[in-house]
């Protein structure tokens, strides 16, 4: 497709970020509208009012599979302020107390994998062979997962119960935001293909040392200096559509700015409210189909700091994955010693919790941390902040699958980018990054 070179992409979250790089890279010029007064889209850090501290909007583990994320970090040179496991090594915790350790940094390769496997005492050994099979099958590509859920795909392939809650399901609900009977089979395989069996680095998991606008902080200079301009608190209000064709984009306050191409990252759900005529709308409805799923992360400041590893899957209680942000984070030296503990609880796939008050959220999973830490039974919670994201993800259901689009719309020049197209992959910041790529190469 060739086209002329100005480009307007509306929303600044990953996706955005990443067709702008590739474009402002190959030399087209780059306008950015983002309604917030931030980039990163739901990958962001404000200052919490009570605390002075940074923290991000939710917590994120970053996959060494993430490649075209990474490679984003790479260009904007933040990619150094990442802390790598050297290898996957996952701690368990479960009530009264119970610990275990899922550790494949042994040997390398596929044989790390069977060690770590073998050597996982929260799951029985005749589990432990069903689990080592299903890796051997889906090393050489002998599941069929097409049409399946993530459910059903598991107990096809004689899963136990005990796997699945164990090593499934918190798999799957960090990664996919929903619950393995919730989430389309492709998907989990797509993910567990790139994490295992790509080689090198993939396996490994990744924090970041400094809140995530750190990150993506370098963006605008590194865009100014490509020629392109980035428009914070500028909300879209429409798609300036003529004769079928994408002119450009009015913005809420009546400006109109024209471009050759308009790039939409936006969700689903925003996407169809720019759609400005009736007939495109009708085409568009499928749009409004897509749902979405909670995430919900608790912060909580202590009085003191207890000794953990840098994140811990939490099984058998509402809480699923702890941070123990001061392992990790750099913060002020005043703000360390005036909170010397900061621990992170996220909750994915968390519809069913969204409606409990935040108040009893948060005292009701510093309960669940307690039972699974006897270490923090004395500990005294100073602050904690609970933030809850209704449209954190959309929902990968197996009949949202089957709406995921191409960029290519059904309107001239119109691209459409995000994590929630047809990435092939679940809704993760690297399919946000994927798509910024994959919309970019149509244009040349």
């Amino acid at each position: 497709m060739i086209l002329g070179n100005k480009v307007i992409i509306i929303g600044a979250g990953i996706a955005g970020l990443s067709a702008a790089v590739q474009l402002a890279g190959k030399g087209f010029i780059v306008k950015i509208f983002e309604a917030r007064k931030n980039i990163g889209g739901r990958m962001f850090a404000f200052t919490h009012t009570a605390t002075g501290e940074m923290i991000d909007n939710g917590q994120h583990i970053i996959s060494g599979a993430y490649t075209e994320f990474l490679s984003l970090l790479d260009e904007l040179g933040t990619s150094q302020y990442l802390k790598s496991s050297d290898g996957l090594k996952v701690h368990f915790a479960l009530p009264d107390n119970k610990k275990y350790v899922l550790d494949t940094s042994s040997f390398q390769g596929n044989l790390g994998i069977i060690a770590g496997l073998l050597k996982f005492e929260a799951i029985a050994l005749s589990s432990k062979f069903q689990l080592i099979s299903f890796f051997i099958k889906l090393k050489f590509r002998r599941i069929k997962p097409d049409g399946l859920s993530c459910y059903d795909l598991l107990k096809n392939e004689h899963q136990s119960d005990e796997i699945i809650h164990i090593f499934w399901e918190p798999l799957i609900l960090a990664v996919m935001n929903a619950r393995p009977e919730d989430i389309a089979a492709t998907l989990l395989l797509e993910v567990l293909q790139r994490a295992f069996f790509a080689g090198g680095k993939s396996s490994d998991l990744l924090l970041s040392t400094r809140e995530l606008t750190s990150l993506l902080q370098p963006f605008t200079k590194w865009l100014t200096g490509k020629g392109g301009e980035i428009n914070l608190h500028s909300p879209v209000e429409s798609i300036l559509v003529e004769n079928g064709k994408a002119r450009g984009i009015v913005l809420k306050n009546g400006d109109k700015f024209c471009a050759d191409t308009v790039i939409s990252t936006v969700q689903a759900r925003t996407l169809y409210k720019l759609i400005p005529a009736v007939s495109q709308k009708v085409e568009y409805e499928y749009l409004s189909k897509f749902s979405y799923s909670t995430i919900i992360n608790i912060y909580y400041w202590l009085d003191q700091h207890i000794e953990t590893p840098d994140f811990t899957a939490m099984l058998g209680t509402n809480s699923q994955w702890m941070f123990n942000r001061r392992n990790f984070i750099a913060v002020p030296t005043e703000i360390k010693t005036k909170y010397p503990g900061m621990l992170n609880i996220t909750i994915s796939g968390a519809n069913d919790l969204a409606g409990i008050s935040s108040a009893r959220l948060a005292a009701g999973c510093f309960d669940e941390v307690k039972s699974c830490f006897s270490e923090f039974s004395e500990v005294e919670v100073l602050h904690s902040e609970v933030i809850k994201d209704k449209y954190a993800t959309f929902a990968t259901s197996l009949e949202t699958e089957k709406l995921r689009p191409e960029p290519t719309g059904l309107i001239a020049s119109l691209l459409i980018a995000g994590d929630w197209t047809n990435t092939g992959l679940p809704a993760t910041i690297e399919s946000a990054a994927v798509s910024g790529k994959k919309t970019a190469e149509f244009l040349k």
